[in-house]
C-alpha cells in the first residue's frame, strides 16, 4: 500500500465533508453523474479537488461518503413527509436538500441502485482485467518457453501482414482484450437485473396469494354470519309465535274467570314474562355468536402462524 493510500483512512471532518458536498452539488458534476455508467471517473475528479484543498481521500471513499449522505438524507426527508412526524434534519441536510429537494423519491432509489451497479460493473472490470493480466504473466514464465517463442511463420506473417500478424498468431490485441472485458460485465449486469426481476415477481407472487387467501377468508365469514344471523331471526320469531299465542289464550281466559283489575294484573305479568323469555333468547344468541367469533380468530391466528412459517 503506498502512502496515499495510507493517509486516506479516518473520520470525515465537517470542512472536509462541506468541501465534498460543494463540489458534487456543482450542475457539471451532476450532468456527468446522471450520465455515466461507470461513475468512478467523475469521483476521480472530485478527489483532486479535495486533495488540491490539503484534504487526501481516494474515488471509492469519496463515492461512499455520497452515498451514505445520500442514504441518510432519503431516510430524513421520508420522515419528514409522513404526517403525524416531527421534522427531522441533520448537519448536511441543507446541502443535500438543494440538490436532490427536487427530485422524487423513486428517483432518489434510482440514483442509489445506479450507484450499486456502477460499483458491480468496476468490480467486475477490475478482476477480469486482474485475470487476463496474471494469465499474461503466467505464459511469459520460464516453465512454458512454447508460449512465449513464436513460430517461423507467425514472425513471418507479423512482418508481412503488420497488426493483423498478432491476431493470426493467436495473441489477443487491446482491442480484442477491450471487447472481451466488455462483453463479460455485460453478461453479469444482465444475470444481476435477471434475478433482480425473479426476485421480485415471485415476492409479487406470494402477496397475490396472500390477498387472495384473505379475500376467500372474509367471504366465508361474511357468509357464514348470514346464516347465523337467519337461523337467529328464525329462532326469534317462533319465539314470538309461541308467546304471542299463550298471550291469546290467557286473555281470553282471564276474560271469562276475572275481573277487570286481575286481567291487568294477568296482562303485565304476561308482559314481563314475554320481556324475560326475550331477555334470555337474545342472551342465548349473543353467547352463540361469541363462541363462534372465537372459533374464526383462534383458526385465522393458526392460519397466519402457518403463513409466518412458510414466508421465514
Amino acid at each position: 500500500m503506498d502512502a496515499v493510500e495510507q493517509n486516506c483512512g479516518g473520520m470525515w471532518k465537517n470542512e472536509e465533508t462541506t468541501l465534498l458536498l460543494s463540489v458534487w452539488a456543482d450542475s457539471e458534476i451532476q450532468k456527468q453523474l446522471m450520465s455515466a455508467m461507470r461513475n468512478i471517473r467523475v469521483y476521480e475528479k472530485i478527489a483532486k479537488v479535495l486533495a488540491d484543498n490539503g484534504f487526501t481521500r481516494t474515488p471509492q471513499q469519496c463515492r461512499d461518503k455520497i452515498k451514505k449522505l445520500r442514504v441518510h438524507y432519503k431516510n430524513i426527508k421520508g420522515s419528514n413527509n409522513r404526517k403525524g412526524n416531527s421534522r427531522k434534519t441533520f448537519l448536511y441536510y441543507e446541502q443535500m436538500d438543494s440538490v436532490l429537494g427536487s427530485r422524487p423519491v423513486n428517483e432518489l432509489n434510482e440514483g442509489l441502485f445506479n450507484s450499486s451497479i456502477s460499483t458491480c460493473v468496476e468490480n467486475a472490470t477490475m478482476k477480469q482485467h486482474g485475470t487476463e493480466q496474471d494469465n499474461w504473466r503466467h505464459s511469459q514464465s520460464p516453465e512454458h518457453p512454447q508460449m512465449t517463442a513464436r513460430t517461423p511463420r507467425c514472425q513471418d506473417q507479423q512482418e508481412g501482414a503488420g497488426s493483423s500478424s498478432s491476431w493470426l498468431c493467436g495473441t489477443p490485441t487491446a482491442a480484442n482484450r477491450g471487447r472481451k472485458r466488455k462483453s463479460g460485465v455485460e453478461r453479469e449486469l444482465i444475470n444481476y437485473l435477471r434475478e433482480s426481476d425473479e426476485r421480485y415477481f415471485k415476492l409479487q407472487e406470494k402477496k397475490l396469494e396472500l390477498a387472495r387467501e384473505r379475500h376467500r377468508n372474509e367471504m366465508q365469514e361474511k357468509c357464514e354470519d348470514r346464516e347465523a344471523n337467519r337461523q337467529n331471526d328464525t329462532l326469534l320469531i317462533g319465539v314470538l309465535s309461541s308467546l304471542a299465542t299463550s298471550l291469546g289464550q290467557n286473555l281470553d281466559n282471564a276474560k271469562i274467570e276475572s275481573s277487570p283489575k286481575e286481567q291487568r294484573s294477568a296482562i303485565v305479568a304476561l308482559v314481563k314474562q314475554l320481556q324475560e323469555d326475550l331477555k334470555s333468547e337474545h342472551q342465548q344468541a349473543m353467547d352463540t355468536l361469541k363462541k363462534m367469533h372465537d372459533e374464526k380468530i383462534a383458526l385465522m391466528s393458526s392460519f397466519l402462524d402457518v403463513l409466518e412459517q412458510h414466508t421465514e
